[in-house]
């Protein structure tokens, strides 16, 4: 297998090698560029019908849907999942429901929140989206080993929460 950055070099000159350093400088461009490579690759190319953030959106709703009473899936809930504002999940919202992937109601008068819950239109493009993918990745799951991908989703996590404590000590001091 030849690997991307041998590719890269040869059918453009480019070199680009992940280097082991301690260096802080290589380290944060490393991070950087693989995140570009893996959101610009990987995922999106199999995302046809719909955008990551209606996939999650949807698939939360679903979730929610089989383990509460209600199945109600709040739009404040969906920002603070997504790390959004609540007018943000607003427009993701509206162009779903236009779509008709999902109703979006209120309770009350509406001062208690509105929620979504998912249609039988969403419930199939989302089944269709998931097959797509879980075709996808397992066969990139058997390659990279099941359990390489739960450490790695593990630390995933863990560097997200690095990340979002940083931000907001960085916010802090530059306010």
């Amino acid at each position: 297998m030849v690997l991307q950055a041998e590719k890269r070099e040869k059918e453009y000159g480019m070199t680009h090698k992940l280097k082991r350093s301690d260096d802080i400088g290589n380290l944060s461009y490393e991070l950087v560029f693989q995140r570009y490579l893996f959101g610009r690759k990987h995922v999106f190319n199999f995302m046809n019908e719909l955008s990551v953030q209606e996939y999650v959106i949807l698939h939360a709703a679903v979730q929610n849907e089989k383990e509460t009473e209600d199945g109600k899936t709040y739009l404040k809930n969906i920002a603070e999942m997504l790390e959004i504002t609540i007018r943000q999940a607003s427009d993701l919202v509206k162009d779903i429901k236009a779509r008709g992937l999902v109703s979006w109601t209120h309770d009350g008068d509406g001062s208690e929140g509105t929620y979504i819950q998912t249609t039988s239109l969403g419930r199939e493009v989302l089944s269709r989206q998931e097959k797509n993918l879980k075709e996808y990745f397992s066969n990139v799951i058997q390659k990279f080993g099941k359990e390489n991908m739960l450490n790695l989703l593990i630390q995933m996590e863990q560097l997200d929460e690095v990340f979002q404590e940083e931000l907001e000590a960085w916010e802090e001091k530059n306010e």
